[in-house]
């Protein structure tokens, strides 16, 4: 399962990436929504999974790109 993680801390992607890549999970991440949409247009996601805390966007509006993408279900 490829999984997307989107934090705008590098700190905490990289503590939830080595997590979820430790369970067996293909893990895709970043720290901005642009970068998550640059990755969406070139990957399959099966699950997303975000803060509400992002800088350089608005978190629900971001959810019309995971869907068009198939990027979901997702989790804040």
């Amino acid at each position: 399962m490829q999984l997307l993680l989107i934090h705008p801390n590098a700190d905490s992607v990289e503590d939830l990436s080595a997590a979820f890549t430790y369970d067996g999970y293909d893990v895709l991440s970043c720290t901005t929504l642009k970068r998550a949409e640059e990755l969406l247009q070139r990957n399959t996601v099966d699950m997303t999974i975000l803060t509400d805390e992002m800088e350089d966007g608005n978190v629900l509006d971001f959810f019309t790109v995971l869907e068009a993408a198939g990027a979901l279900p997702a989790m804040i």
